[in-house]
């Protein structure tokens, strides 16, 4: 039988490891610490759907992946749009 999981348990483990491997991956520390919570607020309303908790760690770092992969889509998508109303005011819309 496995023992449930508490999102305060997992940030107490896995906080401070998390942000150093979040921040290696982007630019700044404050985008780290937004990931970070967006991960653990990810992982309070997921954690019932965690069938191992073995896996834990595993499945935490899929969330983190999954969370920075957002990050820069998001940004991406901002890019996209700051150059689209750039061109369009260049020519004269």
């Amino acid at each position: 039988m496995t023992t449930p999981i508490e999102t305060e348990r997992v940030w107490h483990q896995l906080h401070e490891a998390l942000v150093i491997f979040v921040r290696r991956r982007v630019s700044s520390d404050q985008d780290a610490e937004d990931i970070v919570q967006d991960v653990f607020v990810r992982i309070h309303t997921q954690l019932g759907t965690l069938r191992h908790t073995e896996s834990l760690h595993a499945w935490v770092y899929k969330i983190a992946r999954n969370a920075i992969a957002d990050h820069y889509r998001g940004r991406a998508r901002t890019e996209h749009m700051v150059e689209a109303a750039r061109i369009q005011v260049d020519d004269g819309g």
